[in-house]
């Protein structure tokens, strides 16, 4: 679309001084009339009627064609910033959609990453408190705190509005 609006303005430059030089041209080709009556003068002047009537329709044609590649490139000009605008618009969805799902992988990373770190420790082959008991308390205890971790963190993104 820009390489069609550059071609455009420039062949309005090249036609813009043709229409003053065409009707230059018709004028000197008018103004000759012959001083004394003979039959080539007469033929000559005639051909210069057809001459300035041709150049006439030239100028005409050229003027329209300037008109042509103005009304051209005020349309490309209108064609060229919509559709500018359509490509931000696109580029604007795609960030926010961007940014939606980084806001979820990180909702996702606040709640399993500490859950992971306490339950990596529980693996290692250390002393952990209330390892030498038989029973599955320990067991429950850090589950029932992994849940009540991921409720109440969702439960302040819900009274921010982030979820």
């Amino acid at each position: 679309m820009g390489e069609q609006r550059r071609q455009i303005l420039h062949t309005w430059q090249l036609t813009q001084p043709k229409p003053d030089v065409l009707a230059t041209l018709a004028r000197a080709l008018s103004g000759n009339s012959p001083s004394s009556v003979s039959s080539t003068s007469v033929t000559r002047a005639a051909l210069a009627a057809e001459v300035v009537q041709y150049l006439g329709d030239v100028q005409e044609h050229v003027l329209s064609a300037i008109d042509a590649c103005v009304r051209a490139e005020a349309v490309l000009s209108r064609s060229h910033s919509n559709y500018l605008a359509k490509i931000s618009l696109e580029l604007s969805r795609a960030t926010f959609d961007s940014n939606s799902t980084t806001e979820r992988w990180t909702m996702l990373g606040t709640i399993v990453v500490p859950i992971n770190i306490v339950t990596s420790f529980l693996g290692v082959n250390l002393k952990v408190p209330g390892q030498d008991r038989d029973d599955t308390l320990n067991f429950f205890v850090v589950l029932a705190c992994m849940l009540i971790y991921t409720a109440v963190t969702l439960a302040f993104w819900r009274w921010r509005r982030i979820v």
